[in-house]
């Protein structure tokens, strides 16, 4: 048996303007997203802390983790992720989306005992 769930990654460059205090409340809506959005597993959001300095000019990310790919696809049209898009995009400068599948077999959801 196996499970697949669904990762969601945005790397962030916010613009200068944006204030400390925006940025925080960007990433409190995002981790908010978990009770109120059904299937998000997790959300993590955090800055760069790269000691070498290979995070080219992204400075924040959020990765949300989906149960699957229904899931996802409900978030993308969900009207909490379409308000927090936009209190979101008008304070970013550059953004990189990145999905991927993560694959988990039965024997690593033994040794886990959950998924989270």
């Amino acid at each position: 048996m196996k499970k697949v769930l669904i990762r969601h990654l945005l790397l962030i460059k916010f613009k200068q303007s944006a204030k400390f205090s925006e940025l925080e409340e960007i990433m409190v809506l995002f981790e908010s997203l978990t009770n109120k959005i059904e299937g998000i597993l997790s959300v993590e959001c955090g800055v760069n802390d790269n000691p070498d300095n290979k995070n080219k000019v992204y400075t924040h990310l959020v990765m949300i983790t989906f149960e699957n790919d229904e899931y996802r696809r409900n978030y993308l049209m969900h009207p909490e992720h379409v308000e927090l898009k936009k209190i979101f995009k008008p304070l970013v400068e550059e953004l990189i989306v990145f999905d991927y599948k993560v694959l988990l077999l039965q024997n690593e959801l033994d040794k886990k005992g959950t998924i989270y």
